[in-house]
Order: C-alpha cells, then sequence, then structure tokens
C-alpha cells in the first residue's frame, strides 16, 4: 500500500509541474523535461514494483513472456495517431493548441512537440492519447500489433 501511495504522489507531482512548465514559459526549458523525465523514470520504477514487472536491458517479463520494447518502439506512430494534420505535424498530446506543433519524424519514428519540448515515443502517444499508464500502453500495443 505504500508504494501505491507514493506512485499516486509523484504522479500528482509530475501532473503539477507539467501545469507550472506550460504556465511559465520563461523558466529553462531543459530543466523542465529533465525533472519530468526523471519523474516517468520513477512512476515506471515504482509501477514494476507495484505489478511485478521486471524491466531490464529493455524487454519486459510478464509470466514467462518477453516483450521487446525494442520492437514496441518500432511500430509506427502514423498506426496510433493517423496521418498528420498538417504535412508531418499533429496538436499535441500534452497540451492544448490551436496550431500542430507535434513534429513526427518518420525516420526515427519519434514525436517532438515545439511547444512545450518533449519527445515522444510511440509508447508515449498510447499513454497519451488513451491516458493510461506504461504497463497498459505496453499491453495494448503488444495486443494489437503481436
Amino acid at each position: 500500500m505504500e508504494l501505491e501511495e507514493e506512485l499516486i504522489k509523484i504522479k500528482q507531482n509530475k501532473k503539477r509541474l507539467l501545469n507550472k512548465s506550460l504556465k511559465a514559459p520563461d523558466r529553462e526549458d531543459w530543466l523542465w523535461n529533465v525533472v519530468l523525465d526523471e519523474c516517468d523514470r520513477e512512476i515506471k520504477r515504482l509501477s514494476g514494483k507495484i505489478y511485478g514487472w521486471n524491466i531490464r536491458a529493455g524487454k519486459i517479463r510478464r509470466s514467462d513472456k518477453y516483450i521487446d520494447l525494442e520492437e514496441i518502439k518500432k511500430i509506427p506512430v502514423t498506426d496510433i495517431l493517423g496521418e498528420p494534420e498538417r504535412g508531418s505535424y499533429y496538436k499535441c498530446l500534452w497540451h492544448n493548441e490551436k496550431t500542430p506543433s507535434l513534429y513526427l519524424n518518420k525516420k526515427e519514428n519519434y514525436l517532438f512537440c515545439f511547444g512545450c519540448g518533449r519527445n515522444f515515443s510511440v509508447i508515449d502517444a498510447v499513454m497519451a492519447k488513451e491516458n493510461i499508464d506504461f504497463k497498459e500502453a505496453i499491453r495494448l500495443l503488444n495486443k494489437y500489433f503481436f
């Protein structure tokens, strides 16, 4: 129970930090990204302890079945989000905006938002679009693509 409370507290802090970073654009963007990335790592670590995930060397083991994260990250972003609205740009999944600023790099298969300065993988895109955690995003991608 203690780990679950800590996980909830970290998720709330991440949401608060994200809101602050969007309201104060004059602050150093790279510093906010470092703090938010650290929150993401801690959320994944605690989720692993709570739900029994064993994350090592890019593989997740769950009841004798290995899921290769690198294979999941190779799923084309366009399969998840559809075709971009304008050229190679989507509207960002993390903040509201009028014009698309989320750039799709098809060669590297990742997204970058020029509005909030965040990088997204396919897993991050599913987490943001469906409003689910890391474990559920992996499970969903594994179910539909493998």
